[in-house]
């Protein structure tokens, strides 16, 4: 069974980030493949057999997780390359366009008409 886990990290990080997760993915499934490689070289082709389903198990695993990355990728593209997009360290305050004004609080005895 597969579960979504979320996590936050600053903008800036997000490129190390997937540079990470694409590095630990690579490491599985080269270290499956030496594995087996292994067993050829030691003449047990039976275990080669086993480790080989686990070397494919851990390629399908790596495609879901480098799909999922792709996504994230995708939508660091859109930050980067949107010159509107102001980006807040202060989650109580909503991420605006440049230059578009916040809303504005209604004043108690005049509601159809926004303080300043």
């Amino acid at each position: 069974m597969r579960a979504n886990i979320s996590f936050s990290v600053d903008v800036d990080g997000i490129p190390t980030e997937l540079a990470r997760l694409i590095d630990h993915e690579s490491d599985e499934i080269n270290g499956k493949c030496w594995e087996v490689v292994e067993c050829l070289n030691n003449s047990n082709f039976t275990k080669a057999r086993e480790l080989l389903l686990e070397a494919r198990q851990t390629l399908g695993n790596a495609d879901i997780r480098l799909h999922e990355i792709d996504q994230i990728l995708s939508g660091y593209i859109n930050i980067v390359n949107d010159p509107t997009e102001e980006v807040t360290d202060n989650p109580d305050r909503p991420i605006t366009s440049a230059g578009a004004k916040e809303p504005t609080a209604l004043v108690a005895d005049r509601p159809d008409k926004p303080t300043e």
